[in-house]
């Protein structure tokens, strides 16, 4: 599949893991044609690895961590990880959930 843009935005928290995104989606579909990734919605369970292996796509420009489950830290480090490879990829944090 020649996806470019993956955005989904709505309660993803009861089934979005690392484990399921690499078991269910890039085991199936590597995403070398993806361009921007983006989650928003509630907040999923997505770690620095699975930043780290999105980030490691050769197509990938845009990724959208705002309902991650990242720390500061941890979104610092992948900012940095980026930077280190010489990457033009654009690491954003905001989340566009709307307010409860």
């Amino acid at each position: 599949m020649n996806l470019e843009c993956l955005s989904l935005e709505g309660n993803f928290s009861s089934f979005l893991t690392d484990a399921y995104l690499q078991r269910e989606v890039l085991a199936f579909n590597p995403l070398s044609k993806l361009r921007i990734f983006d989650i928003c919605g509630g907040t999923v369970n997505l770690t620095l690895s699975t930043a780290k292996r999105l980030a490691n796509l050769p197509a990938i420009r845009e990724l959208r961590v705002g309902s991650w489950r990242l720390e500061e830290r941890d979104f610092k480090e992948l900012v940095d990880f980026a930077q280190k490879k010489g990457w033009d990829l654009i690491i954003s944090r905001v989340n566009r959930s709307p307010a409860t």
